[in-house]
């Protein structure tokens, strides 16, 4: 199933795991969208005439065995007039009150919801939700208890009220390069090589670099779990597992278009994003030194870029200025390239034409478009909590993942990029 994205006209964008529970059994929950109409109804048939800065939905209170962050954040607050508290999905009414202030669920700013409405009209049942709307009953805001959480959670909110422009025309394809990468991802561990296929596909005013493994592997998952559901005979829906050993592949996807002085990269980090970066000049230096590599002549060109001494070999009678990866802008396809302590080497694989009218370069629609600045920090926070980081993207997507592109998807940092400037 494809990965949904929320519209960018949604009056309210809910996120749970603003608190943590310590509830020992896991709940299955289906996310799906949350209609400000619905929470709106909700209030008025519970006659809250009350406009606090602050709408806070907690669920599954009175867990017995456990008392969550949420509700010692209530005991603490409840009097607080800017805070209106809902409590939804509560396990025991009994239980839960006698554990709270005399007469705390009788103030004014708190509504129980015994029929548990808010649960089904799509919140959250496992996490509580902080929702601020202004006047207009528009979105402000969202907050988390955890400093680790607010980063991400401020950046999400960002994305989702922010449109960037990204606008470039369809290229034909004409031509496709293969590559091999070779990549000492771990610069201690020197034995350990990381290989994975890749294409570069070429049109006459742009060219994209992807991994072919990662089109590859996302084709096998999907055939795998298809078969897993078909042969599926227990009851209920089909229970299926994401096959064993996966690659660990690429997750960026790199657009070069030469009228322009920068890379388009969409990047998968459980949702698929958007942005640019500067395409500086690269300062070749052309040698005399010629060879072949298989049946194409090739000249060396050296140069220093992104923190890398690049040797790589260009063929002139291919006329394409661009090469693996973000090499680029000498008068021929880059054919092969390195750098002089091998730890990064794109080996030639294959080159072909096409005629095909229909295979065309063109930018993704269903995309988050983003600043560079941000998808840093997203990634920083990615490195840091990568627990939290993949609690709160799942449920940005709603719950709903893509198999195969989630397939070989890693949260760990590389000590030893290809871009050795990516974390200055």
């Amino acid at each position: 199933m494809k990965k949904k994205f929320f519209s960018k006209n949604m009056a309210l964008i809910l996120f749970g795991s603003l608190f943590l529970f310590r509830c020992q059994q896991p709940i299955e929950h289906k996310f799906g969208d949350i209609n400000k109409t619905d929470f709106i109804d909700f209030l008025n048939k519970n006659k809250i005439t009350l406009k606090p800065k602050k709408y806070i939905v907690i669920p599954n209170a009175g867990c017995t065995g456990c008392i969550s962050d949420a509700e010692k954040e209530f005991k603490e607050t409840y009097q607080n007039a800017d805070n209106l508290y809902i409590f939804t999905g509560i396990s025991d009414l009994k239980l839960f009150s006698n554990s709270l202030p005399k007469n705390a669920l009788k103030s004014k700013n708190v509504i129980v919801d015994t029929n548990n409405v808010l649960i089904s009209i799509g919140f959250n049942y496992i996490y509580p939700s902080i929702i601020e709307l202004n006047n207009s009953q528009k979105l402000l805001s969202l907050h988390s208890i955890t400093e680790s959480m607010k980063t991400l959670i401020a950046f999400i909110v960002f994305i989702f009220n922010t449109t960037l422009a990204f606008s470039q025309a369809a290229d034909l394809i004409i031509a496709k390069a293969y590559y091999t990468l070779q990549h000492t991802k771990d610069s201690t561990k020197k034995d350990s090589v990381h290989i994975e296929s890749m294409c570069l596909l070429l049109g006459k005013n742009s060219s994209l670099f992807y991994s072919y493994d990662r089109e590859k592997q996302g084709i096998e998952v999907e055939e795998n779990l298809s078969k897993q559901e078909k042969n599926w005979t227990g009851p209920g829906l089909p229970k299926t597992k994401m096959p064993q050993n996966l690659q660990q592949i690429t997750p960026e996807n790199i657009y070069t278009y030469q009228n322009t002085n920068k890379f388009i990269i969409t990047e998968y980090l459980i949702q698929d994003y958007l942005y640019e970066e500067p395409r500086e000049q690269i300062n070749w230096v052309l040698t005399q030194e010629n060879k072949k590599i298989g049946n194409v002549s090739c000249q060396k060109a050296t140069a220093n870029y992104k923190g890398r001494n690049w040797i790589v070999w260009f063929a002139q009678d291919i006329p394409f200025e661009t090469g693996p990866w973000k090499l680029n802008g000498l008068p021929g396809l880059i054919i092969e390239a390195y750098d002089t302590k091998k730890e990064v080497q794109f080996i030639f694989a294959g080159f072909e034409t096409t005629t095909q009218t229909d295979l065309k370069i063109v930018l993704p629609k269903n995309v988050l478009k983003v600043n560079l600045s941000d998808i840093k920090k997203l990634k920083q926070t990615m490195y840091k909590d990568s627990k939290s980081f993949l609690l709160l993207q799942v449920q940005a997507t709603r719950g709903i993942i893509d198999a195969k592109d989630f397939a070989g998807f890693s949260t760990k940092k590389i000590n030893n990029p290809i871009d050795l400037t990516a974390n200055n």
